[in-house]
């Protein structure tokens, strides 16, 4: 469900993480936490919002940041800490990062603000920002 709402946002960054995000939660079970992950609020928010990172080098675009933001707020509601997520993240990202030029040594810091922005599931939409 998640990996299709993703996959639905179209063109190379919706198809592949749209799958990524899909097959990392796909543990996830139940209404709730499905509907906490909404990929279109994230991918209009860090599309404008990306640019005012500290991590964000001027070398790499949105179609670089965009796939691990999307990693990381989905893997949010699956994990209590960025440390057990980033493991998961870490482990597939070569497979999962599309067209993205970010090494997951770079990208895990857009996964980790995008992890962070989400907050726990006790808000309306699950989202701090």
């Amino acid at each position: 469900m998640i990996g299709a709402a993703v996959g639905s946002l179209g063109g190379p960054i919706g198809m592949v993480v749209g799958g990524a995000v899909g097959a990392l939660t796909g543990g996830l079970a139940g209404k709730e936490v499905a509907e906490s992950f909404d990929p279109t609020l994230e991918t209009d928010y860090w599309r404008e919002h990306y640019r005012n990172e500290p991590y964000v080098e001027s070398q790499y675009d949105y179609d670089d940041y965009g796939p691990a933001y999307l990693l990381g707020a989905g893997q949010r509601d699956r994990h209590p800490s960025f440390e057990e997520a980033e493991k998961d993240m870490g482990e597939g990202w070569e497979q999962l990062k599309g067209q993205s030029r970010l090494p997951w040594e770079k990208a895990r810091h857009a996964a980790r603000a995008a992890w962070e922005r989400r907050a726990p599931l006790s808000g309306p939409g699950g989202y701090n920002g």
